[in-house]
């Protein structure tokens, strides 16, 4: 599955009203997401029915950027419940 047009074949993750997608570390050199070719640090999440449809985080080194941390925070809280199981 893939969000936009510039990456085929994203890592991707369904949840409850919300989509997750990796993106590689190295860009557009791996246009086709191949785990084989790169890793992946930009977590992007996909919301239909956010006014922001699109919340991306980036690792960097050991912490994680983002221009929204109070909405991705929600979203990695809805990510633990559901993999929790509640």
């Amino acid at each position: 599955m893939t969000y936009c047009n510039m990456y085929n074949g994203n890592p991707h993750f369904g949840f409850d009203g919300f989509d997750v997608f990796l993106d590689p570390d190295v860009g557009q050199r791996n246009i086709d997401c191949d785990p084989e070719r790169s890793g992946f640090d930009v977590l992007v999440i996909r919301d239909w029915n956010a006014g922001q449809q699109y919340f991306r985080v980036k690792r960097n080194q050991d912490r994680l950027e983002t221009a929204w941390p109070a909405e991705v925070e929600a979203y990695f809280q809805r990510m633990l419940a559901i993999v929790r199981g509640k």
